[in-house]
């Protein structure tokens, strides 16, 4: 950690539509998060010796608790034919004993397959220096309207989470917040002691 560079204390929050982060397939998973509205769920199983197997999604249809059981015969992507309001347990067969084991994953969508994302928090109290570059402001934009700054902000490393384009980086002082478009691990991606992030600043005023 480069101490004295991060004078900043930030919170890293992430939307996602992910119920299950991509997790090396096992017996037996726990949703990473629950659904934030009724959804079909959209399962992914990538990069098995052959991917094939079921995964079985328990949880709550209608009020009532169910599960659902989505076969394949090969790595990819199948969706449940029911829309689950909470979650469970995930169990799977055939994938977990593979050579290589694939990643499992599964996403909340809506009826017409729309991800329903929610907002997760990743990281809170992470020290962190930010950078605003001195650039004129966008005069295509009015009042009220959200400015676009680039910002750059570095985090201490962690390997209990990896920023990524889309999060939100929050400011616990000012109440700034900073969208992710890029991210570099610093001084080597072997052995970092940062996360170096491109940003965007949005400014409502």
């Amino acid at each position: 950690m480069i101490a004295s560079t991060l004078d900043r204390i930030v919170n890293v929050v992430r939307r996602t539509s992910y119920v299950l982060d991509p997790t090396t397939a096992a017996a037996s998973m726990a949703f990473t998060r629950q659904p934030v509205r009724e959804s079909v769920l959209s399962v992914v199983v990538v990069g098995g010796t052959t991917g094939s197997g079921t995964v079985t999604v328990s949880g709550t249809v209608g009020g009532l608790a169910t599960s659902e059981a989505v076969t394949f015969t090969a790595n990819g992507s199948k969706r449940t034919a029911k829309a689950f309001t909470a979650g469970s347990g995930i169990t799977t067969s055939g994938l977990a004993d593979e050579a290589t084991k694939p990643t499992v994953s599964i996403e909340a969508l809506g009826a017409d397959g729309t991800p329903q994302a929610t907002t997760t928090t990743v990281a809170t109290g992470v020290a962190a220096s930010i950078r605003v570059r001195s650039e004129e402001r966008d005069p295509t934009r009015g009042s009220g309207q959200d400015v676009q700054q680039p910002v750059t902000v570095e985090l201490d490393w962690s390997s209990a989470y990896t920023p990524r384009p889309g999060d939100i980086v929050h400011e616990t002082a000012s109440g700034d917040r900073f969208i992710v478009r890029g991210v570099r691990t610093l001084p080597d991606p072997a052995q970092p002691d940062l996360f170096r992030l491109a940003c965007d600043f949005y400014d409502e005023a």
